[in-house]
């Protein structure tokens, strides 16, 4: 596998506007390693964009220049796309603020990605695609996150939600997205923790 470089072209949107009802508190403050999972997503991102974004409302106690401070890259914070609720706000709102760049798409819930993980799946996009997500092996259906979303993909996602869509999954399957098999050393990247439960199991494997 060939490394990819930071390409100027391909911006990051990390998605943390997310109730968390579920978890009982935002998951981008978690901490592991001594880092919040924020700074870690952030910290992911880098070596392969030229900026970096936060979509959704800043959780509370935690402030746009406590993250700029840990990141040599810009950063900046998207308000969600008014037309759309849940995630698909928050990439639509990153596809409309620069029509012109392709974009990494990542999440805070998914504290075992690596920087290889994102490596894997730029290698796997094909330019030809609208968009690419990761399929674990054992998974029935695609992982919506880490995705890579071409600028073309603003047209077609915007028109899934005016014709009512809502569900991230069935974008990507509105979409054509490409949908890639996760290597099994690999399979750890794509664990979701959205629970409590979820948050010890991870902590302890």
């Amino acid at each position: 596998m060939t490394a990819q470089p930071r390409r100027p072209n391909l911006n990051a949107v990390i998605l943390i506007g997310g109730a968390s009802r579920r978890m009982g508190r935002p998951k981008a403050t978690l901490v592991h390693g001594g880092q919040r999972l924020i700074d870690l997503a952030i910290q992911l991102a880098e070596p392969f964009v030229g900026a970096i974004f936060l979509a959704g409302r800043m959780p509370d106690g935690m402030t746009l220049e406590s993250i700029r401070a840990a990141c040599l890259l810009p950063v900046m914070n998207l308000s969600d796309d008014p037309t759309a609720s849940g995630p698909i706000a928050g990439i639509l709102a990153a596809l409309a603020h620069d029509p012109q760049a392709d974009w990494l798409c990542l999440s805070c819930d998914m504290p075992g990605l690596t920087r290889e993980a994102i490596d894997w799946l730029l290698n796997e996009h094909e330019s030809r695609r609208t968009a690419t997500v990761g399929r674990p092996l054992d998974g029935e259906s695609p992982e919506p996150f880490p995705a890579i979303y071409r600028a073309a993909a603003l047209a077609p996602l915007r028109a899934y939600v005016q014709s009512g869509g809502a569900s991230l999954r069935g974008a990507l399957t509105a979409m054509r997205a490409d949908v890639c098999a996760v290597p099994t050393h690999l399979a750890p990247c794509w664990i979701n923790v959205n629970t409590p439960a979820d948050w010890k199991r991870f902590l302890g494997s």
